[in-house]
């Protein structure tokens, strides 16, 4: 019987995919990448955060986002690496990415420019290499994530959220997530069919989600 994989190399392996296909030159050459070590169980995140604001509006049709990430580990390690993926309406929109050398901190900021409403997710894989004595090689990874919903009113100008708090707010993203819903279930469903994969023998969970899974496994999503 083969040991089902563990959701941190799932998701590892996850965000490395996404981030070769966001890293492609016009050369066609990949010029970073993300390796797997055994976890260090003496090193962890003092601190993880990916976070999304409402900046400002740019004019009547455009707005500007601020997209931070920033992760401590303690302590110094061989290489440090962030990458963050960007999804609007269930869309990869950007990237962000940054590694160090003997470091601990990274810290990444982005202006994102915005247009009509919109449902944005960012989350992020917090990477680490440590090395030790004897070519002995370890990491430590965590994940981050947060939301933001962005409303274009005529009657009114744009307003963000993350969590509805007013009976309006509650109403649009009722709304927003179900158009969203349904343009997404119709794309699977011609991806399934096109390439011809049985959906009652998969679990299909948007990248987005899968910090959910930091502190759960798979089966219980």
């Amino acid at each position: 019987m083969f040991k089902k994989p563990s959701i941190l190399l799932i998701i590892l392996s996850a965000f490395t995919v996404g981030f070769f296909l966001s890293l492609i030159p016009k050369h066609d050459q990949l010029n970073e990448t993300l390796i797997f070590f055994p976890l260090d169980p003496d090193a962890f995140y003092t601190e993880a955060k990916t976070s999304l604001d409402f900046l400002t509006s740019k004019d009547a049709d455009e707005y500007i986002l601020k997209w931070n990430v920033k992760s401590l580990l303690n302590q110094t390690s061989y290489l440090r690496q962030d990458v963050s993926l960007l999804f609007e309406d269930g869309y990869l929109k950007d990237t962000l990415s940054l590694w160090k050398e003997d470091a601990d901190l990274i810290q990444l900021e982005k202006g994102v420019f915005g247009e009509d409403s919109g449902h944005y997710e960012a989350i992020t894989l917090h990477h680490a290499e440590i090395h030790y004595p004897n070519d002995v090689l370890k990491s430590a990874q965590m994940m981050s994530f947060d939301q933001l919903y962005v409303f274009d009113s005529p009657l009114s100008s744009f307003h963000a959220f993350k969590i509805p708090e007013t009976t309006e707010e509650e109403e649009g993203k009722r709304i927003l997530d179900y158009i969203l819903q349904q343009q997404m279930t119709f794309l699977k469903g011609d991806l399934l069919e096109h390439f011809s994969i049985p959906s009652a023998s998969y679990e299909s969970i948007p990248l987005s989600r899968f910090a959910r899974f930091q502190n759960e496994s798979l089966a219980n999503g």
